[in-house]
């Protein structure tokens, strides 16, 4: 039986979110954490103002469909952020420079906490995102098998 105390702090910090199997929640200020602990990660930075037209939906919509495609070879993580959805985290401020950020929502492969690629705006097209992850990561997803 899992342990309930262990359980509720995973699902506190943000680390663990049964909701959305594919992915996880990671507040901001714990990414680079999240980073340092896991080789090849995909993150989705996105917002959870209703005013962020372009954010992708609150169940993760394709982000989530694309998660569930690489098993453990890759980890999927969701950074939002509310309200306003244009004033990024400090937090984020060396990253998004790093990656070249500009604006959200964003998807960025990262390898060895470097990003690797980013791909600006909504994620409409799944198959052109699993192509990104195999020319950039080297993963591919049970739906390119």
């Amino acid at each position: 039986m899992p342990n309930a105390v262990l359980l509720s702090t995973l699902l506190s910090f943000g680390l663990l979110n049964c909701a959305n199997a594919g992915f996880v929640d990671v507040p901001p200020q714990q990414l680079q954490g999240y980073l340092e602990k896991n080789a090849k990660v995909v993150v989705l930075f996105d917002s959870s103002d209703p005013k962020c037209t372009a954010c992708e939906p609150a169940d993760g919509g394709p982000f989530k469909s694309l998660s569930n495609d690489y098993g453990t070879s890759i980890q999927f993580v969701r950074v939002r952020w509310p309200s306003p959805w244009w004033k990024f985290p400090p937090a984020m401020s060396a990253f998004f420079k790093q990656a070249n950020i500009m604006g959200i929502p964003a998807v960025v492969g990262i390898e060895d906490s470097r990003p690797v690629f980013v791909a600006a705006g909504r994620m409409e097209n799944t198959d052109a995102a699993r192509k990104k992850i195999a020319s950039a990561m080297g993963a591919v997803s049970t739906k390119q098998k």
